[in-house]
């Protein structure tokens, strides 16, 4: 009989099939008034297909900024005019594929001038 060696080893594993925010990348400030690459606020999905709506409101509940296109970024415009410094809250409504549902993150962002 040959001198055999075994190792016996255990790996657990999760498996989650929810959807999260995880695959969106957005800045949390924007410089409007400076230009450049901080110049707007654009949530940026790993798979454009999974992102459907932006809504962007300010401190006392009003909706500033709507959206149904993934390219199409907030500038930091309020009725036309630059909005007042401050934290804007936002709600993302996104598409996932493993359930086949829409589900829902929010979050914030401060506009600077």
């Amino acid at each position: 009989m040959d001198n055999l060696c075994f190792i016996n080893d255990s790996l657990q594993v999760r498996v989650s099939n929810a959807c999260s925010d995880a695959g969106f990348y957005r800045p949390n400030i924007i410089s409007a008034s400076a230009g450049g690459a901080n110049a707007a606020f654009a949530i940026t999905p790993l798979d454009e297909a999974e992102f459907l709506e932006l809504r962007i409101y300010d401190r006392w509940g009003d909706q500033v900024f709507v959206s149904e296109d993934v390219n199409r970024p907030w500038n930091g415009l309020v009725k036309g005019t630059l909005g007042q410094p401050g934290v804007y809250v936002y709600i993302v409504k996104a598409f996932c594929p493993e359930t086949d549902k829409a589900y829902y993150f929010t979050g914030d962002v401060t506009l600077v001038k």
